[in-house]
């Protein structure tokens, strides 16, 4: 989709941007978005994934494969055993 011009409401305090479903679309936008300045433009972005999502899935899946042993064994240095827990 080419650009387009839209214009620019003044609702309360805030402003605000009519966007064609199109371009939401066609970008893979919805529900909540980043929106940061460059280069004088305002941009929109997906959000950055959340940290740690799947994890728990992930590792379900490890332990039915029998695939959690343990690669370093149980302390990584023999001094370790040594430290007040």
């Amino acid at each position: 989709m080419k650009s387009i011009r839209v214009r620019i409401f003044k609702i309360d305090k805030v402003h605000g941007v009519i966007i064609p479903n199109r371009m939401l679309v066609q970008a893979g936008l919805a529900g909540t978005v980043q929106i940061s300045i460059k280069d004088g433009a305002l941009v929109l972005r997906k959000p950055p994934g959340l940290v740690r999502v799947g994890w728990a899935d992930a590792a379900k899946k490890i332990a039915q494969a029998q695939d959690d042993r343990l690669i370093m064994g149980e302390s990584v240095d023999e001094l370790d055993q040594e430290l007040p827990w």
